[in-house]
């Protein structure tokens, strides 16, 4: 009896140590999990977007996030994906920022965002963002997705996990600057 019961618990334990494996990209070697002293991540959300089955590739979604950075050093904001055991809802995930050319806005990506030294990095509408690409499923407003952020401090690699809610782009639009609210009310 006992023998049964430790062999199906070993099983068990070696299925679950293959599927915690198997389910995100490895982060580079010698990474981290960074202190909360060091970094403070509030407001994460992700923009609630239409999703149509019949052409997924034109889905497409942003994210949002205040990384504040308590250290004395600025820090590097390389990477999102995510996090292990999260199923993805997107084919690919980069950072993006907004720029002008002539009198149009246009997206691009870049490698890395930074955080000063004791400051902050706002990632909002219209600006810096996290760009969610090729949506393979819809989004519920209230969902929760874990991602896992991987930043760099000199030669240090670091992770952070953070929750991002899905949310309406009503909801988002009040956390916009002041302006923003004035253009929609005229």
């Amino acid at each position: 009896m006992f023998k049964k019961l430790f062999l199906a618990l070993l099983a068990m334990c070696f299925t679950a140590s293959l599927y915690a494996s198997s389910e995100r990209p490895s982060v580079p070697s010698g990474t981290t999990q960074l202190s909360d002293q060091l970094m403070r991540i509030e407001g994460a959300a992700i923009r609630v977007c239409a999703f149509s089955e019949k052409s997924p590739a034109s889905s497409n979604t942003a994210g949002y996030l205040t990384i504040k950075n308590d250290s004395d050093k600025p820090i590097e904001l390389v990477g999102v994906q995510f996090a292990q055991r999260v199923e993805s809802f997107s084919k690919t995930i980069e950072l993006h920022t907004h720029v002008m050319e002539g009198h149009n806005a246009k997206m691009m990506p870049v490698k890395s965002f930074v955080i000063p030294a004791k400051g902050e990095l706002k990632l909002q509408p219209g600006k810096d963002h996290i760009m969610f690409i090729n949506v393979t499923k819809p989004l519920k407003i209230g969902d929760t997705f874990l991602l896992t952020l991987t930043f760099k401090k000199g030669d240090q690699t670091f992770t952070k996990d953070a929750y991002f809610a899905i949310k309406s782009n009503e909801d988002l639009a009040k956390k916009q600057c002041g302006c923003c609210k004035k253009k929609k009310a005229a």
